[in-house]
């Protein structure tokens, strides 16, 4: 999926003629990205035993990057539609519920994998700024659907997504 990925960003690179076309594979490695996430995300609930929990927790954290590394492409749009705005929140809850306690002790691949996409959210930060920011609901959306609420109990209140000040509005 890696190696599909990279040329379904190539592809996009080149231009409108085969562009078109790139961005229907990247939607469909996400699409499948996200499914992984799904399946993996129960059985590590379901899990029969430690080892097993932590293997699928690992597969889960690579599938998270990949489906991730697919929303490039916004980068220098000036936001993400609010389908592919929930899409990343969930990718990112997913990878950050599977990080492991220490990124340095990652395998190279996955610790570049990483790496890549710290660069890539620093470079969509505009985006997705300014994609929370008016469209709010896909926070929502997105943490009701990871955390649904509980049964029996009173339903969650959201306050408004506040960003802070400078110096620290990143």
């Amino acid at each position: 999926m890696e190696t599909l990925i990279t040329i379904a960003h190539r592809l996009f690179e080149l231009g409108d003629s085969v562009s078109a076309n790139a961005v229907r594979l990247l939607e469909k490695a996400r699409a499948i990205t996200s499914g992984w996430i799904s399946a993996l995300q129960s059985k590590i609930q379901t899990g029969i035993d430690a080892e097993t929990s932590r293997r699928c927790s690992r597969y889960a954290f690579w599938a998270a990057l990949l489906c991730k590394r697919t929303f490039a492409l916004y980068g220098d749009q000036p936001r993400l539609p609010p389908t592919a705005l929930r899409r990343f929140i969930k990718c990112s809850i997913s990878l950050q519920d599977n990080m492991v306690s220490n990124p340095a002790m990652l395998p190279l691949a996955l610790r570049n994998a990483l790496i890549r996409d710290f660069k890539m959210v620093h470079q969509m930060r505009f985006t997705l700024r300014y994609s929370l920011q008016s469209d709010q609901d896909s926070l929502i959306l997105s943490i009701t659907t990871i955390w649904p609420d509980v049964r029996g109990t009173q339903s969650r209140k959201f306050s408004r997504l506040e960003f802070l000040p400078n110096p620290d509005q990143w």
